[in-house]
């Protein structure tokens, strides 16, 4: 999300067209998609162009042959595209993913300290990354592997 500070609420009239605007370019650009992760993939560089948002991830639960679930990150988009990938997926970015999904909740926006280990939000502070926000979206439908 975004690292910097923001005063009052200004930016609150523009957030309503902004999704507006959205779902406008999100209608047209669906003619085109023939898979649902090219649609996550136009999400996330929504977000991260239109919110400021530095790494957008989106995490599914898959299952295998043998029936069982895992998670599985569908797609991810970051604006800095020199920010190391190993920085923002790696087992503790995969342990909450799963938290996230097993707990089926979101998460406001928060200090990377209070949702990582400390040696990993540390990891992300230094690459500018300081805030945490999820959101949990359900259905029983499964998705098509990538």
């Amino acid at each position: 999300m975004n690292n910097r500070g923001t005063g009052g609420n200004s930016s609150q009239p523009n957030l309503g067209r902004g999704q507006a605007l959205a779902s406008t370019q999100l209608i047209k650009a669906a003619t085109n998609m023939h898979h649902i992760d090219e649609l996550f993939l136009w999400v996330a560089h929504a977000i991260v162009q239109n919110y400021d948002a530095q790494v957008v991830q989106l995490w599914a639960t898959q299952t295998n042959r043998a029936g069982q679930y895992f998670i599985q990150l569908r797609t991810m988009v970051r604006q800095d595209t020199s920010l190391p990938q190993h920085v923002v997926t790696n087992n503790q970015v995969v342990a909450v993913a799963e938290r996230i999904l097993s707990e089926r909740r979101n998460y406001l926006l928060q200090q990377m300290g209070s949702v990582f280990p400390p040696y990993q939000a540390s990891l992300l502070a230094r690459y500018g990354l300081n805030y945490f926000f999820s959101y949990f979206l359900s259905s029983n439908t499964l998705l098509p592997p990538p």
